[in-house]
């Protein structure tokens, strides 16, 4: 009994350090616990204020954005101005059943034809045109070729046409649309001498879609008018374009002899505008048109000139 007593007593000796030993593990077992969940939540904390953060940040982005829609206008585009055709009606030909030589509606302007007139003291000459007249090519000579009696003045446009639709470069080019034009008519003139047709043959105003050789006797007619109805009732030269001697920037004598000359005849005819034939007066002067279509020294200039001067001299009766 003594030897079972001594047994269950170092029995008892070694289970209560395992005990204890055992409490310590589960001690720190749920310390190290405690501490995860500690570390978790944390984390999850973390997590939520980052993603409370973070959508914050996106409805004040939201909230920038529809301020800024609200407040700042649209962007636009340009607005492009597109011309429109002007209204015609058909020309009729009475007592004769043959077509016209170039058929063509009529202005809505009413006939003004030209009439002796008498002039007075000093004689307004305006010059309107092309670059031909733009730039000197003539009308500073012209001034030089006629009396004292007469005072020149220039209203020329590079790249104009008599076309209403007529282009230059990509842009509307059309004579009726530049200040000049409006700046000739209230110049008191007593004669006006046109000169234009060499831009309106380029190819891609003459042989369009739009039946071009028919308005641009439409439009040269109503330009011509125009002039004829001013408050100073001038006397309208239509001068028909120079020889072209090689092609230049689509420009071709070809079309300018076979088209636009009998066109301009036409609208003279119509109009009773006075022709002044500068293209016969150039025809030998090629050596004086360097780029073949506008005169490139001082003869090439005044072989134009001295023909619109003699035009007006013998019209007017004043040399």
């Amino acid at each position: 009994m003594q030897r079972v007593g001594c047994l269950l007593t170092v029995l008892l000796l070694l289970l209560v350090p395992l005990a204890a030993c055992k409490a310590a593990v589960s001690g720190e077992s749920s310390a190290v616990a405690a501490g995860t969940t500690t570390k978790q939540m944390a984390e999850s904390t973390g997590k939520t204020s980052k993603k409370t953060e973070k959508t914050t940040a996106e409805t004040e982005k939201t909230k920038r954005t529809t301020e800024e829609r609200t407040t700042t206008p649209p962007l636009t585009k340009p607005v492009t101005t597109t011309k429109t055709r002007r209204p015609t009606t058909t020309r009729s030909t009475r007592g004769t059943s043959a077509p016209p030589t170039l058929a063509y509606l009529t202005s809505a302007r009413a006939s003004k034809p030209t009439e002796k007139r008498s002039f007075a003291e000093t004689v307004k000459v305006a010059c309107v045109g092309d670059s031909i007249t733009k730039n000197g090519y003539w009308e500073n000579n012209l001034q030089g070729a006629l009396s004292k009696s007469y005072v020149v003045e220039g209203f020329g446009v590079n790249g104009a046409t008599a076309l209403y639709f007529g282009m230059d470069n990509s842009d509307f080019k059309a004579y009726v649309d530049q200040p000049e034009y409006r700046k000739s008519l209230s110049a008191g003139a007593d004669i006006v001498v046109i000169m234009l047709g060499t831009n309106d043959s380029k190819g891609y105003n003459w042989e369009s879609d739009m039946d071009n050789p028919r308005q641009f006797i439409i439009d040269t007619t109503d330009l011509v008018r125009s002039y004829q109805q001013a408050a100073s009732a001038p006397t309208v030269f239509l001068a028909l374009p120079p020889t072209v001697f090689k092609p230049f920037a689509g420009i071709t004598n070809e079309v300018i002899e076979e088209s636009v000359i009998p066109a301009l005849r036409q609208v003279a005819a119509d109009t009773g505008a006075i022709l002044i034939d500068t293209h016969a007066a150039t025809k030998d002067a090629a050596e004086h048109f360097v780029d073949g279509v506008h005169p490139s020294d001082l003869a090439g200039k005044k072989c134009i000139a001295d023909a619109v001067a003699a035009a007006i001299t013998a019209h007017v009766g004043k040399k």
